[in-house]
């Protein structure tokens, strides 16, 4: 078994949604830690590695076997004893900028901002004037994430699904979220 931690540099505004809303501010706000820090879901990076795996592998030899050695099956979470050993952490912020940022209210309030939107209706393509909403986004930055507990068989297809990476989030057929995927040789852990 093997774990690679990486980092995920995104180069524009970006949403992960939390699924809630803060009133006339924004109708969907991004998904943040315990600090108020944004954050991406362990469980949609292992979604877009298991969609990137699909269109990489999908016609190979013992692919429904990596499937399920790496993103667990349906049946996995009836029965605990097959349950994959796979585990995604939350991409998060590095630890230095996070113990910078804690109790920071006024700086952590700049890593996001609200965009409106505006429903356009077909017939008159002319917008709706009942369709005014907004969407909170989190600017560019840099986090980090780490996957452990890899079969060191499948270590380069995993890999090979980070690079095919390009978007995530909300939006990203809009130009949201594109983002790149590295793997962090260099720190303990990295690629073993």
């Amino acid at each position: 078994m093997a774990d690679i931690h990486y980092s995920i540099t995104l180069f524009s505004d970006w949403h992960c949604g939390s699924g809630q809303s803060s009133g006339p501010d924004s109708d969907k706000l991004v998904k943040k830690d315990k600090y108020g820090l944004p954050i991406i879901p362990g469980r949609t990076i292992k979604g877009l590695l298991k969609e990137a795996a699909y269109d990489l592998f999908e016609d190979t030899d013992g692919f429904s076997e990596f499937v399920k050695s790496c993103f667990g099956s349906k049946s996995d979470s009836k029965d605990p004893v097959s349950k994959n050993v796979f585990h995604y952490s939350n991409a998060n912020l590095p630890a230095i900028e996070i113990n910078y940022l804690k109790g920071k209210p006024n700086e952590i309030s700049k890593l996001y901002r609200n965009i409106p939107f505006n429903r356009i209706m077909e017939e008159t393509g002319t917008t709706d004037e009942n369709s005014l909403h907004s969407m909170q986004v989190t600017i560019p930055l840099t986090l980090n994430g780490k996957i452990m507990n890899i079969p060191k068989a499948y270590l380069s297809q995993i890999e090979a699904c980070m690079k095919m990476i390009k978007r995530l989030g909300n939006k990203r057929n809009r130009g949201f979220g594109r983002c790149r995927f590295f793997v962090d040789e260099n720190r303990e852990g990295g690629l073993l």
